[in-house]
């Protein structure tokens, strides 16, 4: 994914997360078909990706670990792909650290 696409997504996912706390009836959408809402919002995924909805709350921290690429890869390259890796939307509560 270039750079633009990947600024497009980003701003599309921006979009999908105002929009639920915005809209109690979008959030349940989004829960209830979350590959459906996301297509609908202009946020891809790879054709055959599951997607699966989860909100972090006060007492409550999801900590998503991302996929291990299959191939074998030196240290030197998994730390390019790590430092690749953005942490949107997974910061613990407010007041927190």
């Amino acid at each position: 994914m270039d750079d633009a696409e990947q600024k497009k997504q980003e701003k599309a996912y921006a979009k999908v997360v105002m929009k639920v706390w915005k809209d109690p009836a979008f959030k349940a959408t989004l829960m209830s078909d979350p590959n459906a809402t996301l297509a609908r919002e202009g946020v891809s995924m790879p054709k055959g990706t599951k997607v699966k909805v989860v909100e972090n709350s006060v007492d409550v921290f999801h900590f998503v670990l991302p996929y291990r690429p299959t191939d074998e890869l030196s240290d030197e390259a998994l730390e390019k792909v790590a430092a690749g890796l953005t942490l949107r939307g997974i910061s613990p509560p407010m007041g927190s650290w």
